[in-house]
């Protein structure tokens, strides 16, 4: 493009009142995001102590540097200048040349020979944009209109704004206010920009950082409009963080993603709109706000920094790696949701993660290691729920305000129909009853103070074993010896749970969760029992008790409840042999109840001292609901079949007479526990008559059992 004037008519100004004098003005033709030459001859008219002094503009913006040629000694000495721009979204241009001397008089110029052209090839970096806000620092103040060389107005959610590397003379831009704002803004190689405290920039595009960014901790940087997606990229961290951000977008779907890793000082707040981490980090210093939608993509979310910190939620979102690095041990992030999920990792290794009341953290990735770096510096101040799947240990890194206090489950085998456990420490002694426990010499009375675990299935396995060890910090146990005990509840009795010791802290072989503690006991007893049972013989109770060792033994009192909470005095039983390495016992209750009856031992030394056995409970069974006869009538054609419902291993004789009292069947038999059928007579074996069958128990799991009659039509 050729200007009008090229062919020799020269134009001429003067600025002597204005200083921004129009020299010449086109619209030019362009194709869009292509970088174009504008060249003109220029000369100053106004003799040896005047300078040139002029600008271009696409628009009202001043485009690239303002041309000064300073004191001409020559009148009409012409010299030829070119200017670079980048037509960006544009199809039309309103290009000028403008006289842009302040000087009262003397500051005339002529043009001649206007040429536009388009580059064959771009240059990076690449052209100024045409119709866009360039930072040209002239002061540091954002609201100066003579920074961005404009006749119209300050940068708005219009404007795609840029900062470029300038001369050593210039400056550049510092937001110390709550209005500035921009639709994109990119800070160029080289080039810098500040926010002091208090400063806001309203961005309704990207942010791009390839210069410096200094913000302090109380500026923000608010992504707003409804441009999608909004992108944030470049370098920012370290000096270049942000102070904090919002995301308050103009609909709940308008979108701000990650194009790289971030740091953010203070705040990260989602208020309206979508927030996608789409796989790149975010270091967080203080709190985590989600009130819109968080969209992990996979990425990291790190709580760094000095100061105790909230992640909370009252929109939507998980997470998928958390990371927990604060500065100092002391240092907190308390989770506020019911739950906050994390899908693949949590790491924890400085600063502790907190639940209040019956919110959780919930890992759902069944992996061993999703939970990792845990330490005395680091761990769950509350409750944490991990999924578990198959064999394996996992590790609950929990605790209260002051303790460490970590539980270990180690799965031996599959957990069949549990597929989470959610875990915590209370750091209080638990109340309820006190344990009374024999194992070996040792009784366990008393639970060691100061705390215990809680372990809580989604299911209780139907199959499945596990090891539990626990790792107790700050315990009083006044005795030399320890174990683990597990109950359902307060109102529940302290057990063993079928588990075998290995140490003070361990025990293999439980098959359900519950709550977890510290049991403790004295020296070992003088008295070893080895066993205690008792069963049905007709209608009285046989016990029987055997003990491996007694020194300094007196004597046993037999003691019956029909409740658990009250006993009575039914026997006395003196000692054996007080120094015997192994005595057995018995006594028979000839009263005991209809229904349920509870026994224990109560063993005195000859000091006076005692201590109590386990409990045990018989119940006086009903013939017709423990055993049945099929088909009862029968018949002389078919087998007669017994059923029985056995409680545990047991060993029975069966006995079946008929009406003279003649032994018919006599067989002994072995149960499993459940329902065990078997075969008592074959066909064509029981003549036409009434007969009676009788159990007897042999071994010590099995009691005697009232008759049963049978009938043979």
């Amino acid at each position: 493009l050729r200007s009008p004037d090229s062919g020799g008519n020269m134009l001429v100004g003067n600025a002597a009142t204005s200083g921004t004098l129009n020299l010449w003005t086109q619209n030019i033709t362009v194709t869009p995001n292509r970088d174009y030459v504008l060249t003109f001859n220029a000369s100053s008219l106004a003799g040896a102590t005047s300078s040139l002094l002029f600008g271009i503009y696409t628009g009202c913006y001043r485009t690239g540097a303002d041309i000064s040629v300073p004191f001409e000694t020559v009148n009409c000495v012409w010299n030829r200048y070119s200017f670079q721009f980048n037509s960006g979204n544009n199809t039309t241009i309103p290009l000028s040349i403008v006289n842009i001397s302040a000087q009262a008089s003397g500051n005339d110029i002529a043009i001649d020979d206007i040429i536009v052209y388009q580059c064959a090839s771009v240059i990076y970096p690449p052209f100024n944009v045409a119709n866009a806000p360039v930072w040209r620092g002239i002061s540091s103040d954002w609201f100066n209109m003579d920074n961005w060389g404009t006749t119209c107005a300050l940068p708005t959610c219009t404007d795609d704004v840029y900062i470029p590397m300038l001369p050593s003379n210039r400056v550049y831009p510092t937001i110390s206010a709550t209005t500035a704002a921009a639709r994109s803004l990119s800070i160029l190689p080289g080039a810098r920009l500040s926010v002091n405290s208090g400063g806001n920039l309203s961005v309704c595009g990207g942010f791009e950082n390839l210069g410096t960014l200094n913000t302090n901790a109380n500026s923000t940087i608010t992504f707003i409009g409804n441009s999608n997606p909004a992108e944030i990229k470049g370098a920012i961290s370290g000096v270049s963080k942000f102070g904090s951000i919002i995301i308050n977008k103009t609909n709940i779907t308008d979108t701000v993603k990650l194009a790289a890793n971030i740091e953010i000082g203070t705040n990260f707040t989602i208020t309206r709109g979508q927030f996608k981490g789409n796989g790149f980090s975010m270091k967080i210093g203080q709190d985590f706000i989600n009130a819109g939608t968080f969209i992990h993509g996979n990425n990291t979310v790190e709580f760094n920094g000095a100061t105790n910190a909230i992640a909370s939620r009252t929109g939507t979102g998980t997470f998928y790696n958390v990371l927990i690095n604060k500065t100092s041990s002391s240092n907190t992030v308390t989770f506020s949701p019911a739950v906050t999920t994390i899908q693949n990792q949590l790491n924890l290794t400085s600063g502790k993660a907190i639940t209040t009341g019956s919110n959780e953290i919930s890992v759902t990735n069944a992996a061993t290691n999703s939970v990792l770096n845990y330490s005395v510096n680091s761990y769950v101040n509350g409750r944490i729920r991990r999924a578990v799947s198959g064999a394996g240990s996992y590790d609950f890194p929990v605790g209260d305000a002051s303790r460490y206090e970590l539980v270990n489950m180690n799965a031996t085998s599959s957990l069949v129909g549990t597929s989470n456990i959610l875990g915590f420490f209370t750091g209080t002694t638990p109340g309820g009853d006190l344990p009374n426990l024999q194992e070996s010499t040792l009784l366990y009375e008393r639970i060691c103070d100061n705390g215990y675990w809680t372990l809580t299935p989604n299911a209780q396995p139907s199959a499945g074993a596990y090891n539990l060890t626990i790792n107790p910090v700050g315990f009083n146990c006044p005795g030399p010896y320890q174990t683990v005990g597990k109950r359902t509840n307060s109102g529940s009795a302290w057990t063993f749970g079928g588990s075998t010791p290995v140490s003070e802290t361990q025990r293999n072989g439980y098959t359900s969760f519950s709550e977890f503690a510290q049991l403790d006991a004295e020296e070992p007893l003088p008295v070893t029992l080895v066993s205690f049972f008792g069963k049905w013989k007709n209608q009285n109770v046989e016990l029987n008790w055997s003990t491996a060792s007694e020194k300094d033994n007196d004597y046993f009192l037999v003691e019956r409840s029909f409740d658990g909470s009250h006993f009575e005095i039914i026997g006395r039983v003196n000692s054996k042999n007080a120094e015997s390495d192994a005595n057995s016992y018995r006594l028979d209750d000839v009263n005991p109840g209809s229904g349920l009856n509870i026994y224990r031992l109560k063993q005195y030394d000859t000091d006076g001292k005692f201590s109590f056995s386990k409990n045990i409970t018989l119940t006086r069974n009903d013939a017709t609901d423990f055993v049945k006869l099929m088909p009862n009538p029968g018949n002389f054609n078919e087998a007669i079949r017994i059923q029985i419902l056995a409680a545990a291993n047991e060993e029975y004789k069966i006995i079946l007479v008929d009406m003279a009292g003649k032994t018919v069947v006599s067989k002994v038999v072995n149960t499993e526990a459940g329902l065990n059928e078997l075969e008592l007579s074959s066909k064509n074996e029981l003549p036409q008559g009434m007969y009676t069958v009788h159990l007897v128990g042999i071994n010590e799991n099995a009691s005697d059992h009232l008759p049963i009659k049978l009938i043979i039509q």
